[in-house]
């Protein structure tokens, strides 16, 4: 994996939200967050969803407007038993 990968991946699990089990940061706000291109973080988002390490919801308003993704990250449940944050809202 590669560092700007990484970073992508690590910016994904801090907008995580532990109560919703997911994140949806927008493109711009993980190139801001992370001082990459967009172009380079829809790049990098690419490669670590092949690599099977979050997958994408696509979401529809109810008047059929695409609204943000929806990352959910594969995250092993040896972890979130560990981690505090997840075992509150859950």
């Amino acid at each position: 994996m590669k560092a700007g990968e990484k970073l992508t991946l690590l910016c994904l699990a801090e907008f995580e939200n532990a109560e919703e089990g997911f994140a949806y940061p927008s493109h711009q706000t993980i190139a801001n967050w992370t001082c990459q291109s967009i172009r380079t973080v829809q790049n990098h988002l690419g490669a670590l969803e092949n690599l099977h390490l979050f997958s994408v919801e696509k979401r529809r308003s109810s008047r059929g407007r695409w609204l943000r993704n929806v990352y959910v990250l594969n995250v092993p449940a040896s972890y979130r038993e560990t981690d505090p944050e997840w075992k509150r809202w859950n």
